[in-house]
């Protein structure tokens, strides 16, 4: 999942597939590119749990720097990983 920002409000969301991911940038396909200098927050599930028992998202903030006809590549400018909900709706922490 992704959001467009405009000085941190959310103007737009969107889903997207992940083509690759490093620790400078990202490529995204998705239904349209988004325009360059675009300020965007991704979303993407981790496969991996905390604890084995929580589910994570890799949340990354950027810009779009580079778009074609349905891909864009985002510059990373801050990332974190962030507790998600279960399928069930419920955040789940272990003892």
């Amino acid at each position: 999942m992704y959001r467009l920002l405009r000085k941190g409000k959310v103007l737009q969301r969107g889903f997207g597939l992940t083509r690759n991911v490093s620790s400078g940038g990202l490529l995204m396909e998705s239904s349209t590119a988004l325009s360059i200098g675009t300020e965007v927050e991704v979303f993407l599930a981790w496969p991996a749990r905390l604890g084995g028992e929580v589910n994570l998202n890799l949340w990354i903030q950027g810009r779009a720097v580079r778009a074609g006809e349905n891909c864009t590549a985002i510059a990373i400018q801050r990332s974190d990983f962030r507790t998600r909900a279960s399928a069930d709706g419920c955040t789940v922490f272990g003892n």
